[in-house]
C-alpha cells in the first residue's frame, strides 16, 4: 500500500485520509478513511489493496460489509464489486475474535 500512497492522484488522496488499523484481511493492511475519499469512500470505511495483483482496492462499510471494489485510479469496478458482494465477504474485527477465543476454545474440547 505504501507505493500506492506515493502515486500522484487517487493514491496521494487516499494517503492524506489513510489510518492504519491493527486490522490484515487476507494477509494485507487495512486502513481506515479519516474522511471522503473520491466517489466512493466515505469516512469511517476500511480498505485494503488486493495482495494478489495490486490492481484494485477492496472497499467496506462500518459493518464489515463490501461496499466497493475499486481500480487503482478510484474509478468503481462493477464486475468485481459484483463478484466480491456474491462471496458475501465480511471483513472481521481481530479484537472480536481475540474477546471471543477463550469461549470458542472451550466449544472445541
Amino acid at each position: 500500500m505504501g507505493e500506492f500512497f506515493k502515486q500522484s492522484g487517487f493514491g496521494s488522496q487516499m494517503k492524506e485520509s489513510a489510518q492504519n488499523t491493527s486490522q490484515l484481511f487476507q494477509r494485507q493492511s487495512v486502513y481506515q478513511a479519516q474522511g471522503p475519499v473520491g466517489d466512493y469512500i466515505a469516512k469511517g470505511d476500511k480498505y485494503y489493496l488486493d495482495g494478489l495483483h495490486k490492481y484494485h482496492i477492496e472497499v467496506f462499510d462500518n459493518k464489515g460489509k463490501v461496499k466497493a471494489v475499486l481500480n487503482i485510479d478510484g474509478s468503481f469496478n462493477d464486475a468485481k464489486t459484483k463478484v466480491a458482494r456474491a462471496e458475501v465477504t465480511k471483513m472481521i474485527d481481530i479484537s472480536m475474535l481475540y474477546k471471543f477465543k477463550d469461549s470458542y476454545l472451550e466449544l472445541l474440547k
